[in-house]
Order: structure tokens, then C-alpha cells, then sequence
């Protein structure tokens, strides 16, 4: 499987945190992502479901992640208005909804 890295999203960019705060709840964040790999999670197909946790897609793994934290990427911002699709969770919406810094595209 090829990807294209198109940049990188700051969720915590702008908020009111302290750096050691900021700190931890990063690392909350990747030690949720990896535990939910660790633990074999299967991929969501179900993009409606966005609150199960029992399977993810890449943009509701990062949301359930920061949820956790009372930080909810789930802002409808960059997302057409589509009736039946407030709960999918874009990832246009958590590029649009954060600060984020365009790169070099890669291939990864």
C-alpha cells in the first residue's frame, strides 16, 4: 500500500495548556493509538459508527484519541453538509479545524 504524506495536523496548537500538560496528553494520545493496534483493533467500515471502539478508521482513531481529553475534532469544518453524516469523522475536518502545516508531498 502506497501513501501520500500531505502534512501534519496540530490538535493542541492554540489551546490553553501548559507545556507539561501539553506534554502528557500527547503521549496519552500515541499510547492510545498504539494499544489500539497492539490489541489487533479490525479497520471500521462503518463510517457512520464513529463512536464504537471496537474498530476504527484513521481519522476516528485520532478523534476517540484527543475525546479523551475533552478535544473533539469532530468540527463539520471543510465537510460538505451531507444529511445523515455528522458523526463520520474527516479527516478534512480535523485538517481544517486545527493548525496545520502543509509538507513536501512524500511518498510513504
Amino acid at each position: 500500500m502506497i501513501d501520500t504524506l500531505y502534512g501534519v495536523a496540530y490538535p493542541l496548537r492554540d489551546k490553553i495548556f501548559s507545556e507539561d500538560a501539553e506534554a502528557k496528553i500527547r503521549k496519552s494520545v500515541a499510547n492510545y493509538c498504539l494499544a489500539q493496534a497492539e490489541a489487533r483493533k479490525p479497520y471500521n467500515f462503518n463510517f457512520l459508527d464513529s463512536q464504537t471502539d471496537e474498530a476504527f478508521y484513521c481519522s476516528q482513531l485520532a478523534y476517540k484519541a484527543y475525546l479523551r481529553h475533552d478535544i473533539d475534532l469532530n468540527t463539520g469544518r471543510g465537510v460538505p453538509n451531507i444529511p445523515g453524516t455528522n458523526s463520520v469523522i474527516f479527516p478534512q475536518e480535523i485538517w481544517s479545524g486545527c493548525t496545520n502545516r502543509k509538507v513536501k508531498e512524500q511518498t510513504v
